[in-house]
């Protein structure tokens, strides 16, 4: 089954520009639902690919990598409203493409669901730890990946409205101050 985990985003960096970094987005963005969004999917299986992009393709523009480079060189070029990675990528597994998107500022908030065939309760929280939005356990059922699909773009076009709301805030405020643990948790101190 699909689970989710909600991240806190934006307040993880410790100044303005890294607070709420300004992400270039394409034409696919969700916000203001004018356009489609854009799916990035990543998996070695070529009909897994396949079965994906046509499970998706009457909601949403859908690109494919087969292994996790190709898939992270994708990110960095045009950034995704969401990646769908198996965990056992060739090269840079899926686990690790995970750890290199949220270390970078450009990808860190994309949401991503993880797949996977050993699909335990102990993977599924190692999978959700390490920061992934979402797990799936192969095989997983079309109706279970669209509607898992559908809720991480949600939330995700809602962490973006929040972001521009705050970043629409802190333009207009005189002064903003704030304190960053070492973590880069942020806390607002202006009112």
């Amino acid at each position: 089954s699909c689970r989710a985990s909600m991240r806190a985003e934006g307040a993880r960096e410790g100044t303005r520009s890294r607070l709420m970094p300004r992400r270039s987005r394409s034409t696919h963005s969700t916000v203001s639902g004018a356009s489609r969004p854009l799916v990035l999917i990543a998996d070695a299986d070529p009909d897994l690919r396949e079965q994906v992009r046509t499970l998706l393709r009457s909601k949403c523009d859908v690109v494919t990598a087969e292994h996790g480079e190709a898939a992270r060189a994708m990110c960095t070029a045009q950034l995704p409203d969401l990646v769908i990675a198996d965990e056992a990528l060739p090269g840079v597994d899926g686990r690790s493409l995970l750890r290199l998107l949220r270390a970078d500022v450009r990808c860190r908030a994309l949401p991503m669901i993880l797949l996977s065939v050993r699909g335990d309760e102990d993977d599924l929280v190692e999978g959700l730890a390490a920061g992934a939005d979402a797990y799936l356990g192969k095989p997983f059922g079309g109706r279970e990946l669209v509607a898992c699909v559908e809720s991480q773009l949600r939330l995700a076009a809602l962490r973006r409205q929040g972001e521009l709301r705050l970043r629409e805030f802190v333009d207009a405020a005189p002064a903003m101050l704030w304190v960053a643990d070492r973590d880069n948790h942020a806390t607002l101190l202006s009112r």
